[in-house]
């Protein structure tokens, strides 16, 4: 006597989430916690070292014209310091009036605080930008690589992008386009991209996009973004300079749902042909999800010069 075989039961598990238009921006990326004691820590430590870089810089000989530009900016900021309030480090003119040797011991006070925390990168930063200073404008090393020694720069970017939650507001995206197009501008590190693509998958797991294009102008960073994120499936990796037109490039105009670009747009020599370059990639309905720091303070200025991230400067 036989018996018919069992029956393979396929099942479907519906996952419910709001639709991406209702809700409110603020509901989606939120701030993680109150930075304002890091935000002030991180503008007394660049002060310091921008004044106790003043005259080693005022001796160097600049190889180039950007470094000719920071030099005059680092003395303009230098006479703002002697200035009542100024942001974020209301004593600064008694920073700048501290014998040479009582700063310096401040600065390594400052960094030994932070030491093994993860308030290192950003401490740490400007003071390798003010221990390397001759050496980078005399065109001995490169400021990019002083940065990227022991994933400083990494670091320093994971945690600029950890200030706010952005996962839930790329998973509400991923979840109302699963096939989504996506294309990350000047990715460098990859701190926004880890958070980018955590975000883009279903409570099981799940891919919510269908390709995620990761850009830099420079291939420098390729090889341990493609380490980093080995696990992702459908990320490729591709040079691209946004201030040029991407169609020249190799890329296809109107193709991608999303374009991502943190703290890199102002970086560009001109920001209205940006634009225009990040609207070819779009399609007619893609969105531009746009980050930039603006803190009062000008720590970022001093530890990651437009034109040295430019050029590797």
């Amino acid at each position: 006597m036989s018996f018919p075989s069992r029956p393979e039961w396929a099942t479907v598990d519906l996952q419910w989430s709001p639709d991406l238009g209702p809700v409110p921006v603020s509901e989606a990326m939120r701030p993680t916690r109150e930075s304002q004691g890091e935000q002030e820590m991180i503008a007394r430590m660049w002060v310091m070292c921008a004044i106790q870089m003043q005259d080693k810089l005022r001796a160097a000989t600049c190889t180039k014209p950007h470094f000719e530009r920071y030099r005059s900016w680092i003395t303009q900021e230098y006479e703002r310091f002697k200035q009542p309030d100024y942001p974020q480090v209301a004593d600064s003119r008694e920073l700048v009036d501290m014998k040479s040797e009582d700063r310096l011991a401040a600065m390594n006070g400052l960094r030994e605080l932070v030491k093994n925390t993860y308030m290192w990168p950003v401490i740490e930063g400007p003071w390798r930008v003010y221990d390397n200073a001759v050496d980078i404008v005399e065109g001995r090393v490169k400021l990019v690589k002083v940065l990227l020694k022991d994933g400083l720069l990494e670091r320093f970017y994971d945690w600029a992008n950890g200030l706010s939650e952005v996962r839930p507001l790329f998973s509400l995206m991923g979840r109302s386009n699963p096939g989504l197009r996506v294309m990350e501008i000047g990715a460098g590190t990859g701190g926004t991209t880890a958070r980018v693509l955590d975000g883009l998958k279903s409570d099981d797991g799940q891919k919510l996009y269908s390709n995620y294009v990761f850009t830099d102008i420079s291939p420098l960073f390729f090889d341990a973004a493609k380490a980093r994120f080995e696990a992702y499936e459908d990320v490729e990796y591709c040079a691209l300079d946004i201030s040029r037109d991407p169609s020249e490039q190799g890329f296809e105009t109107e193709t991608y749902d999303l374009v991502i670009a943190s703290n890199v747009l102002h970086a560009t020599p001109c920001l209205v042909d940006t634009l225009k370059n990040v609207r070819k990639l779009l399609k007619p309905n893609g969105f531009l999800f746009n980050q930039e720091l603006s803190p009062p303070g000008k720590y970022v200025d001093f530890m990651v010069p437009r034109d040295c991230c430019q050029d590797g400067g």
